[in-house]
């Protein structure tokens, strides 16, 4: 693998505010958190920054299992939040279940957890909406945002433009591919060398702006 290295200036870009109270939260313990979840044969299915929140003890959790399903057993995806899902979720709501209501949703995989926390990142690194979205309601606001999601095989190079970490540029792409077979799973993601690096804690505010 290619190797890497960061300044704590690049992680300091990194690193941001997300969830409920503006707590400091990065991919990693994000990753910890579905750990658990996906040994006990569970999906989340619906990894976004409002469902990411500390407990009264100052441990983070995921909050929200109302999407969760079982992997490889149950459909997932009728409560996924549009901008946060993945491409196969989007496809199936968007255009099969639209052409055939009876239509069943694509079986529950870890993957789809994996594309949220690359969405989550890429929002993370960069100050940026992957895609237009409501800030109440998580749905793309815009006809083009949900076609290119439905249509998406890899992050372009006009996406990843926007993470300047070569690292962090890795990892988001790695995330966000369109086959899930081809996505990290959790343990790539906290042996990548973007998340082995050594991080000091400083944060900044999450304010995602919308894609032009």
């Amino acid at each position: 693998m290619t190797k890497w290295s960061r300044s704590d200036g690049e992680w300091s870009a990194a690193k941001r505010t997300i969830g409920v109270g503006g707590q400091d939260c990065d991919l990693s313990e994000i990753v910890i958190c579905l750990r658990p979840l996906h040994a006990s044969g569970r999906i989340h299915g619906d990894i976004k920054p409002l469902n990411i929140m500390r407990d009264f003890r100052g441990r983070w959790m995921l909050i929200d299992l109302d999407a969760s399903a079982r992997i490889g057993v149950e459909s997932a995806g009728a409560k996924a939040s549009e901008a946060y899902c993945c491409p196969q979720i989007a496809r199936h709501a968007l255009v099969a279940k639209k052409a055939d209501p009876a239509a069943v949703g694509p079986m529950a995989h870890p993957a789809m957890d994996v594309w949220g926390a690359g969405v989550v990142l890429y929002e993370l690194l960069t100050g940026r909406q992957l895609f237009p979205r409501d800030a109440r309601t998580d749905r793309i606001t815009t006809e083009l945002g949900r076609r290119r999601l439905c249509m998406w095989l890899c992050a372009s190079d006009d996406v990843l433009a926007h993470v300047a970490d070569p690292a962090a540029r890795h990892l988001v792409a790695w995330c966000l591919q369109g086959d899930p077979d081809d996505r990290p799973a959790l343990k790539d993601i906290l042996a990548h060398p973007f998340m082995t690096a050594v991080t000091p804690s400083l944060s900044k505010p999450l304010t995602a702006e919308t894609p032009s």
